[in-house]
């Protein structure tokens, strides 16, 4: 889904369909987050990985602030290493691991070093992947309020023209936020890795 989506505006770029040149420009872990499923309401633990496309949203957008920023996507990816709601494989498997480093987990990245006294001792280092570029593949999806982005699948990219991550586009609104009120923006020493 276009990340800025959420934020108070009412337009947005959604990102064009297709497979797309990207790189990774952030990841976010997020303890907790409330979920309901056909009337079950549970928590979950996900990443939220935002993809930064090499096109770019246009000169004409009717929002100034992004016009010439990179499309970006963020996608959420629960925690779970074994597949839930139907699925044979968990997305963060399918896209990270054998999508984007073309090779499966070791049980040990997948689920910490057995008898450790940290559970995240060994697991995979999902910092590791920022500044990684990739090829997404891209599908829309239509709403009630708007035609919605979806990541399909992630492969290795394997050309010689690489992308750099750029401030997100949700980075430059929190910094619209903060202009009326003493809250400080957040810092990348606010990230819990």
């Amino acid at each position: 889904m276009p990340l800025y989506s959420q934020a108070k505006r009412r337009v947005f770029a959604t990102c064009p369909r297709g497979q797309h040149q990207s790189v990774i420009a952030d990841i976010t872990y997020h303890i907790g987050v409330p979920k309901e499923y056909e009337g079950r309401k549970y928590t979950q633990d996900e990443y939220h990985i935002i993809y930064q496309m090499k096109k770019r949203i246009p000169d004409d957008f009717p929002d100034e602030q992004v016009r010439g920023k990179m499309f970006e996507v963020r996608e959420r990816y629960s925690d779970k290493m074994e597949a839930i709601s139907g699925r044979k494989t968990p997305k963060l498997v399918e896209h990270i691991a054998m999508g984007l480093l073309g090779r499966a987990w070791t049980d040990v990245e997948r689920y910490g070093k057995t008898g450790s006294t940290d559970p995240n001792e060994g697991r995979f280092d999902f910092e590791t992947l920022i500044g990684m570029n990739c090829i997404l593949m891209i599908s829309h999806r239509q709403f009630d309020n708007g035609v919605w982005a979806f990541v399909q699948g992630v492969g290795p990219y394997e050309g010689d023209d690489i992308l750099v991550p750029e401030p997100t586009i949700a980075s430059l609104f929190a910094k619209d936020s903060t202009a009326n009120n003493d809250i400080p923006a957040p810092s990348d020493d606010d990230l819990p890795f």
